[in-house]
């Protein structure tokens, strides 16, 4: 499984149009190749954060994003202005589940709605030597994300992946 899988971007896409206007201002955190920026930038434009200034040249993300914030995401929303949706692409099992909880919170002082993808039960060790990419909660599974993360709701599981999504 790449971490750019197609496992559930169909239904991500969809719930997403059919809650989120055009007009939103939308934070992509943990940018990564630019995955969400590829899929909605017919529909919207976005904001990213990005902590590995290699993937920020490597993947040209400065010309898939309106703006590219290159700093670790924990930092950023503590300072940033609201954003109407934040998109936690593959990125919460980067995190060791403090942390993850700690960067959904700061989302939910930010905006009024959050989308999640995460692999279940899916290891990872560094890729392109960037130690960002380890899987620090490779335990997750549909029980373990609700509890660590409660408030979801379920959009979509498919191929080892999950899509959710909390709003106010």
């Amino acid at each position: 499984m790449a971490t750019s899988s197609g496992f559930c971007k169909p239904q991500i896409l969809q719930w997403i149009r059919a809650r989120v206007p055009t007009t939103a201002r939308v934070l992509d955190v943990g940018a990564g190749v630019g995955t969400y920026a590829k899929l909605l930038r017919e529909y919207t434009r976005m904001e990213a954060v990005e902590v590995w200034q290699h993937y920020i040249e490597k993947f040209g993300l400065a010309r898939l994003y309106c703006a590219v914030h290159a700093t670790d995401a924990l930092s950023f929303l503590t300072t940033c202005d609201q954003y109407d949706l934040v998109i936690l692409g593959d990125v919460l099992e980067h995190l060791t589940a403090e942390n993850g909880q700690l960067l959904v919170e700061l989302c939910k002082l930010k905006t009024n709605t959050i989308v999640v993808s995460v692999p279940y039960l899916y290891g990872q060790g560094a890729i392109y030597n960037n130690p960002w990419e380890i899987h620090r909660q490779a335990d997750l599974t549909h029980d373990v994300f609700l509890e660590r993360y409660p408030g979801f709701l379920l959009i979509c599981e498919e191929g080892g992946m999950a899509a959710w999504a909390w709003t106010r």
